[in-house]
């Protein structure tokens, strides 16, 4: 089998195949966020899951301002440079921990563990630099 990043097991740059997930983002419904409700007499609850890790990983991902995703505006298939990009500080000590929390607890039918793995991808972005 062909892989496009060498880390899933083949030259970089093959295709077709990559693992997922590419990041994550913490959502631990019991670790979410304070939100003041007024609809409901004005009260404050904690929410979290996937209903607050989407938004706020989409929210890093926008606010960073890297548009190597898309699709050309002529149309046609994008190229993956966001991927190249996140996938290239792996393997860096310095970059690597800098700009991503490895999570290494948890599952999701794949255990978390040090590095990439099924759980969590390569980890959580700190800041705009893990993006």
């Amino acid at each position: 089998s062909d892989y496009q990043y060498e880390l899933f097991g083949g030259a970089p740059y093959e295709y077709p195949a990559r693992s997922t997930p590419d990041i994550s983002f913490n959502a631990d419904p019991n670790s979410g966020v304070w939100i003041y409700d007024t609809d409901e007499g004005g009260a404050w609850y904690v929410i979290g899951g996937t209903s607050v890790s989407s938004p706020a990983l989409a929210g890093i991902v926008n606010a960073s301002n890297n548009r190597l995703g898309q699709a050309p505006a002529a149309g046609g298939y994008s190229f993956t440079g966001e991927n190249n990009l996140l996938y290239s500080q792996l393997n860096t000590w310095t970059a690597y921990g800098a700009n991503f929390y490895d999570v290494r607890t948890g599952s999701n039918g794949h255990a978390a563990g040090t590095g990439y793995d099924q759980c969590t991808g390569i980890g959580t972005p700190r800041g705009h630099l893990g993006k």
